[in-house]
């Protein structure tokens, strides 16, 4: 079975540092969700500490005219409407019988061995 999503903790070095750092506090596997929220505090705090304010104006304009990227993507950008443009990540799911004890997704990699981004035909043709 193949899902999309924007984050996986084993995705790469850098978010499996990240999780690790979340995991050693919460004794959980960071979700989707949790890095989301983590990446959109911290893109607004870059903001304000760049801009000198809290000044919703100047901070989303600070954001939209930037590219941001940490462990939950790489070039990121917020567009006019508010919603952030990223990278999304076909996986599929891990057998029942895998030996690890931590993870149900592997993502689906190219013929490069690279993650592989779908375009939305293949996310479609997936289910």
């Amino acid at each position: 079975m193949y899902v999309t999503e924007a984050w996986y903790w084993d995705l790469n070095d850098q978010t499996r540092k990240w999780s690790k750092r979340f995991f050693d506090k919460t004794k959980r596997m960071p979700t989707m969700i949790h890095a989301g929220v983590y990446s959109a505090t911290t893109m607004y705090l870059n903001a304000v500490k760049a801009t000198g304010t809290d000044d919703a104006d100047a901070v989303m304009s600070w954001m939209r005219a930037s590219k941001h990227s940490d462990m939950f993507g790489t070039n990121m950008t917020l567009r006019e409407d508010g919603r952030l443009v990223h990278d999304m990540y076909r996986s599929r799911s891990r057998s029942r019988l895998s030996r690890r004890t931590v993870g149900l997704l592997s993502p689906a990699r190219d013929d490069c061995g690279r993650p592989r981004v779908p375009a939305a035909f293949e996310v479609a043709a997936a289910r």
